[in-house]
């Protein structure tokens, strides 16, 4: 099995993000020189977040190692990138437009909202749980622990009701 998924990873990444990338001007499209472009669509996953496709996602473009496949990827002579993070948008535009005064000052004290739900929620299971971090430092925790699973269920509901979730 391991000797099967060393093969089949390098081969899925080069089926996935090389092979398309490849010159469109070999299929009648674009010319080399207008470079790589994502096609972005707004409502274009079912829960009506922003999508991008065609070649394929460009967030979704491996940056770690052994596949380090962004580095391949560089602006024209004369062109820098330009990156930004949209760290809890669509929570901040529901907040706002919900004119809850609680959540607003959350964000404005830089805190952890996921986390201060969990904390209301869950009390003592959260706050005593393992990889437990005091929400008001903005930290997220521990990646697996059992306080990194309470405050994914809460941030679930809180996104599931704001894009109208019902029950399973």
């Amino acid at each position: 099995i391991r000797a099967i998924r060393f093969v089949r990873k390098p081969h899925k990444m080069f089926g996935t993000y090389v092979k398309p990338s490849r010159p469109r001007w070999m299929e009648g499209g674009w010319a080399w020189e207008d470079g790589l472009h994502a096609e972005w669509k707004f409502f274009g996953a079912k829960s009506g977040r922003l999508a991008a496709g065609d070649p394929y996602s460009p967030q979704t473009i491996p940056g770690k190692p052994p596949y380090n496949l962004r580095s391949m990827v560089v602006p024209r002579p004369g062109h820098v990138w330009v990156s930004g993070d949209l760290d809890q948008v669509e929570l901040k535009i529901y907040v706002a437009l919900s004119g809850c005064k609680n959540y607003i000052q959350m964000f404005r004290d830089g805190w952890d909202p996921h986390g201060m739900l969990a904390e209301m929620a869950f009390k003592h299971r959260y706050t005593g749980a393992n990889g437990y971090v005091d929400p008001r430092t903005g930290r997220k925790p521990k990646k697996g622990s059992v306080a990194d699973r309470l405050r994914d269920l809460v941030k679930r509901v809180v996104y599931g009701l704001a894009y109208g979730a019902g029950v399973p």
